[in-house]
């Protein structure tokens, strides 16, 4: 088989999402999250503002002119 090597390796983690959180055997790191989450949160804002024209007719970035 795959030896302790993979007992190891496969303790922290499970097969169904969260699972290993809710059982204490893996830690979120917010800080990886959060950045995550922030970045995110920029694209989809920026990402919208190109958009805005196309999908709605009007332009915000006339606001900034």
């Amino acid at each position: 088989g795959l030896g302790s090597e993979w007992a190891r390796m496969a303790a922290p983690t499970s097969v169904v999402p969260f699972i290993a959180l809710l059982r204490g055997r893996a830690r979120l790191r917010p800080a990886g999250a959060i950045l995550a989450a922030a970045m995110g949160g920029v694209f989809v804002y920026l990402l919208m503002l190109w958009l805005h024209p196309l999908l709605f007719g009007v332009d915000p970035k006339i606001l900034f002119a």
